[in-house]
């Protein structure tokens, strides 16, 4: 089940992301919202992991604007991670979707990093690369400072080894009922 665990966990981060982006287009007011999650090229001919695209009417649109667009995909992304891990460590998820919401975290949290770091490094056909530094610095900030805590807090087995049905994240304390039989 790892490769269709990993291929659910890729395609649903990228949609995440993406749907970051739209859902801040629809509440911008833009029309002709289209999001792609496969690699595909834009009108520049860069290529993209997934693409949002959204058609505003320019006097609508400011800076501000273009900042929330740029900015919503990687901040679905990080809020996908933290939400994730959160909900593994509460053991309540059931084990056969633990190593599919594991790799959804992994994903979400490569793609941050991943854009965080492409913004720092200035490259603006990135959405953190076309707006300035100190954001991307944050967000990278922001993002280590959790994770820091989080690997911290849990055991290597478990943070790694739910990506692969190896360990999982179970609220034994929590199991007060079974069942017997003769």
């Amino acid at each position: 089940m790892t490769p269709v665990n990993m291929a659910v966990g890729y395609f649903g981060a990228v949609g995440w992301h993406e749907g970051g982006h739209a859902l801040t287009a629809l509440g911008l007011g833009g029309r002709d919202v289209t999001v792609t999650v496969w690699p595909t090229r834009d009108d520049e001919e860069n290529w993209h992991l997934g693409l949002t695209t959204a058609r505003f009417k320019t006097s609508e649109f400011s800076d501000f604007d273009r900042t929330l667009f740029n900015t919503m995909g990687p901040t679905a992304m990080w809020v996908g991670h933290m939400a994730t891990r959160g909900l593994l460590r509460t053991g309540y998820i059931p084990r056969a979707i633990q190593p599919t919401l594991g790799w959804f975290s992994f994903f979400n949290q490569v793609g941050y990093y991943g854009q965080a770091i492409m913004g720092l490094a200035r490259l603006d056909t990135t959405d953190l690369g076309k707006e300035p530094a100190w954001i991307s610095a944050v967000m990278l900030g922001g993002g280590l400072a959790f994770d820091l805590l989080d690997f911290l807090t849990d055991t290597p087995n478990k943070y790694f080894g739910v990506l692969f049905g190896q360990e999982f994240y179970d609220n034994d304390e929590e199991k007060n009922f079974g069942t017997i039989a003769a």
